[in-house]
């Protein structure tokens, strides 16, 4: 866990914000509530993967709860590839919000295990992400970094 703590703290200089994914069906479950503490001040928003599998209405719910925090939330089916404008709008709202001027974005995606972070960033990248993005996957990791040298840039 150390390691891939050094690691995301290294590579959070390459990007200009980080896409933390959770589990739709249980958000609080799925959370590493590490991950808060080591980004800091950095732009970040939350996506809620596999809403797909929830209901509409408990959605809602946790966008809600979210946005009390004043925490910009996305709805997304990675496997479906449902979703993807609303990662882009958020990410745009929140780098906007935060002074960051930029035309790309740069964003490091973080999760614990099993939230969909690979299929996130396979159905983004429109391939394979070990083509194009650095894994740090470790076996005994809490939650995996995809970021590097070449951070998932969105135009």
């Amino acid at each position: 866990m150390k390691d891939s703590e050094d690691l995301l703290k290294k590579s959070l200089k390459a990007v200009n914000i980080v896409f933390e994914v959770l589990d739709a069906r249980a958000p609080l479950s799925s959370k590493d509530m590490n991950i808060d503490k080591i980004i800091g001040q950095k732009a970040k928003i939350i996506i809620l993967n596999k809403c797909d599998l929830g209901s509409d209405d408990g959605n809602q719910k946790w966008i809600s709860f979210f946005n009390k925090g004043d925490i910009e939330v996305a709805l997304v089916s990675a496997v479906n590839g449902d979703g993807l404008k609303n990662i882009t709008d958020s990410a745009r709202k929140v780098i906007d919000k935060a002074g960051i001027k930029t035309k790309s974005i740069r964003a490091m995606v973080v999760g614990i295990p099993n939230v969909g972070k690979s299929t996130l960033i396979n159905c983004m990248a429109g391939g394979n992400s070990g083509d194009s993005l650095y894994d740090s996957q470790t076996p005994d990791a809490d939650y995996f970094v995809y970021a590097g040298f070449n951070p998932l840039i969105m135009g």
